[in-house]
């Protein structure tokens, strides 16, 4: 597997690939903000290798931060490395993670993600991103409760609601009041939306 290309800008195409030569070979590489680069130019990326049934591909990315938050994109059920790459290069990495963590659904919106894709985000990925830069751990940028909302959503599911329908009420939620609240008090609140 490829971790790492370092090498000279060879060709740039319009569907946001470029060629990386290294060492004599040229490497297509999807990567973000291609329009900040040119033809000629050395770049190092980190990469990820996409293997799918008809189609092996390279993801790259300047730094293993934005690399980390590609891979956790894409371990969400409904977000490919299309979509993926298109929310970190439309919003940017901070944006992206600043949008999970405080449960801002509108801040993921680009094209290809819809309100339900961007809750599904947002539940799945909220305690596994890194706390924002100038953010606390206190207020509105509270953690929630993991295994409290994997109760409710089992429990919910249980009583008949479509997972994402859960999903979509319990991201409208406060972090605080998941955490502060229990999880009758939390399955109750999401009854009177559901």
């Amino acid at each position: 597997m490829i971790g790492f290309l370092s090498g000279k800008i060879k060709a740039i195409f319009d569907d946001g690939s470029i060629v990386i030569e290294s060492n004599g070979v040229g490497w297509q590489v999807h990567s973000v903000n291609t329009g900040a680069i040119s033809e000629g130019q050395e770049i190092e990326l980190f990469i990820h290798t996409n293997v799918r049934e008809d189609d092996i591909s390279l993801w790259g990315f300047p730094s293993q931060e934005e690399l980390s938050l590609f891979k956790k994109l894409l371990s969400i059920s409904g977000v490919g490395a299309k979509t993926a790459l298109n929310i970190i290069t439309s919003k940017g990495y901070n944006e992206v993670i600043s949008a999970i963590y405080n449960g801002d659904a509108k801040g993921l919106k680009v094209s290809g993600v819809g309100a339900k894709t961007a809750e599904k985000i947002i539940i799945e990925l909220r305690d596994k991103v890194p706390v924002p830069n100038g953010s606390t751990l206190d207020g509105q940028f509270a953690r929630p409760d993991n295994s409290k909302v994997e109760n409710v959503k089992e429990a919910l599911k249980n009583l008949g609601y479509k997972e994402r329908d859960v999903v979509s009420n319990l991201a409208k939620l406060d972090n605080l009041f998941i955490n502060d609240a229990s999880e009758q008090d939390i399955i109750k609140k999401l009854l009177t939306t559901l």
